[in-house]
């Protein structure tokens, strides 16, 4: 297969936070690994549809000799990313993140291990963006949505006493089992389920020897394996011409994740507000840019992005070793 450019346009709807266009330039990476000690090689693609209700694309490098290899992994890998969703997706009424959510005080939901690590990744998460990045959320954002519904402004004391009461204090989390303390305590999983399901599924591509390089991408979110890939990222307010808003990102190993407001917004009453809120306020963060960040994994990248979104270019001093973010202005 001849490398070739994957291109992620006007036309693609990414999934909740995910607004920025990402041109991939395949060519130059693939190009690298044509010879491997002598032998040819064969790069193989794959385009799942309706995987987290967005764009997909899975690749992998393989020699020739090892081509029906190469398909077995990216038929495994497609599975475990349509399995984390089954896990983790607020939008499947048996997944196990909704059955924690419809939980009535004091029962307990069986989880599965990948739950039990999104949870555990989610509350690291908090704890490292200082409360900026914050699964327990959900219930504000359900209540957001309600008043999209019904086109009316959330009530602030109303807005307060669900912030207050969905909490991580709510939770009490075991190693296979989660059992709320207050039932309108609710979880999102955006900003997280995705980089993680995205890393589950490069790890499955890359546990084989046979693979030379390998590249993963839902929505947006991206992680590459051996693999210097460029990415163009474009402001989605910018006239066509003005090159000044576009970044080159060169990633080789690790994730790299966008976040912005233009893809989903809540319209209410004629206006548009952001659909990513400040879990400390519960209100809708300011559209004022859009942000990619790399990381050593896509997890890191996703939950880094959203966090970025909340606290602003303050966040740049606090970002770990590994991790740099970058930011576009751009409102809705």
């Amino acid at each position: 297969m001849s490398a070739q450019m994957l291109k992620i346009g006007p036309g693609w709807k990414p999934q909740f936070h995910q607004i920025l266009f990402i041109v991939l330039a395949f060519a130059t990476a693939l190009a690298a690994f044509q010879v491997h000690s002598g032998k040819k090689t064969t790069t193989l693609m794959t385009h799942p549809i309706r995987v987290m209700g967005t764009s997909c694309t899975l690749s992998i490098t393989v020699r020739n000799c090892d081509v029906q290899k190469g398909n077995e992994l990216l038929q495994t890998a497609e599975h475990e990313l349509r399995q984390c969703e089954q896990l983790t997706s607020t939008w499947l009424n048996q997944s196990e993140i909704s059955r924690i959510n419809s939980a009535k005080v004091n029962e307990t939901v069986r989880i599965s291990p990948f739950t039990a690590e999104f949870l555990q990744k989610a509350r690291q998460a908090y704890d490292q963006t200082d409360g900026a990045f914050d699964i327990t959320c959900g219930a504000v954002w359900f209540y957001w949505l309600m008043c999209e519904r019904e086109n009316r402004m959330p009530d602030t004391e109303e807005l307060a006493r669900i912030r207050a009461e969905s909490t991580w204090d709510a939770l009490e989390i075991g190693r296979d089992s989660v059992t709320k303390k207050n039932a309108t305590v609710a979880l999102v999983t955006g900003g997280l389920a995705k980089g993680m399901a995205i890393d589950t599924a490069l790890k499955v591509l890359t546990a084989s020897d046979e693979t030379l390089s390998a590249f993963v991408e839902v929505g947006g979110d991206i992680a590459v394996y051996r693999s210097k890939t460029p990415i163009e990222v474009e402001n989605p307010t910018a006239q066509p011409t003005d090159k000044k808003t576009r970044k080159i990102i060169t990633l080789e190993n690790g994730g790299v994740c966008t976040s912005g407001h233009h893809a989903r917004n809540f319209e209410i009453q004629g206006n548009q507000f952001s659909q990513i809120l400040d879990p400390r306020t519960g209100q809708p963060v300011p559209p004022h840019w859009n942000v990619t960040v790399t990381a050593p994994t896509a997890t890191e990248a996703d939950y880094w992005a959203t966090a970025c979104e909340v606290l602003g270019k303050d966040a740049i001093s606090r970002l770990p070793d590994g991790v740099t973010a970058e930011f576009i202005e751009g409102s809705l």
